[in-house]
């Protein structure tokens, strides 16, 4: 997870006018600040990423803005599918050739 420019730009905009928002909007305001700190962005933390995807549940189960039915709708987004990840052993490796972040094969 990455923020960019656009949700800090949001964030300040939010902060010049902090003195005009509910007390609902000013916790909102406070959760999306602390956000940043939360998620690891520099190494793509998959634990923090889990932690926060949990603390946004629980949150919307308190205020019960699902009407109950938060799991029923997380686990309708959710596909798993199964992993095609696996070892190949070739001799010489230097023969193949993959793109910048070697997710694919160019060749042969």
């Amino acid at each position: 997870v990455l923020f960019g420019t656009n949700f800090y730009n949001f964030i300040d905009r939010c902060n010049a006018n902090a003195s005009s928002l509910s007390a609902d909007a000013t916790v909102a305001l406070t959760r999306l600040q602390l956000l940043p700190k939360i998620i690891n962005q520099a190494v793509g933390d998959a634990l923090s990423d889990l932690l926060f995807v949990d603390a946004i549940l629980q949150l919307q189960q308190q205020n019960k803005f699902d009407n109950g039915n938060i799991n029923e709708n997380w686990n309708s987004l959710y596909v798993d599918l199964p992993s095609k990840q696996c070892k190949v052993s070739v001799p010489d490796r230097t023969m193949i050739i993959m793109n910048d972040n070697e997710t694919a094969c160019l060749s042969p």
